[in-house]
């Protein structure tokens, strides 16, 4: 076949703004399980008290990500984020969701399911 020119590469690996928003939002989520991971350890740490699931906000806008989001990407994330945060008494909460997940229309999200669920049992 013919070569591309410049300009068709660059059309070819470029990525519109809603993938771009949706690359950031990725990378968010991750970031975001990291911070709540351990501020949840050093509160358990300074406290001697672990903190409930719900305690934060943020992970309940990951949990409705994980069920909602309409692109397959950012659930899978999302459910990988929750995984990334579980830990023996969370159980009871990231199960359900886990579970929901492995019915998703999207493989991705239902291999990050399998791996959660397996993470916790």
């Amino acid at each position: 076949g013919k070569k591309l020119t410049q300009k068709q590469k660059e059309i070819a690996f470029s990525y519109s703004e809603k993938e771009k928003a949706e690359q950031n939002k990725i990378m968010a989520f991750y970031t975001l399980g990291l911070i709540q991971n351990m501020s949840y350890k050093m509160i358990a740490q300074k406290t001697g008290i672990t903190p409930k699931l719900h305690d934060s906000p943020i992970i309940d806008k990951i949990i409705y990500e994980a069920k909602n989001n309409k692109n397959e990407n950012i659930r899978a994330c999302a459910i990988g984020t929750l995984h990334m945060i579980a830990k023996p008494e969370y159980n009871k909460d990231l199960k359900p969701i886990f579970q929901s997940a492995l019915s998703d229309s999207s493989k991705t999200v239902r291999d990050m399911a399998k791996e959660s669920l397996q993470y916790i049992e």
